[in-house]
């Protein structure tokens, strides 16, 4: 983040290992606890797996509403874990991007 003077610097040494050699802890910032950081978009892993994003859309071209498709990726699948939201979410970007070019 801008401004925020947090660091940990390390160095290759001769020896053949990693070695810190510097540490700043302060953060410009409060941190997240960890249930909070799973709602950061960087941390949501639906967004990191095209896999699921392809079967999210093979699906819903079958006529499944996205409830059905989180249960189904859920349960035949160990790609990720999807809620929901996140089908729905993927969903309507997905139609976004593609506006005008539906075949």
């Amino acid at each position: 983040r801008d401004g925020c003077m947090a660091s940990l610097n390390v160095c290759w040494k001769k020896h053949g290992k990693w070695v810190v050699t510097g540490f700043v802890e302060e953060h410009s910032y409060t941190l997240d606890t960890p249930r909070r950081t799973k709602k950061h978009r960087s941390h949501n892993v639906s967004q990191k797996f095209f896999t699921a994003k392809e079967l999210m859309e093979q699906l819903h071209s079958c006529g499944m509403g996205p409830s059905i498709i989180a249960k189904v990726i859920n349960t035949t699948s160990n790609i990720v874990e999807i809620i929901t939201k996140h089908v729905v979410n993927h969903l309507r970007r997905h139609r976004m991007n593609n506006v005008g070019r539906e075949v």
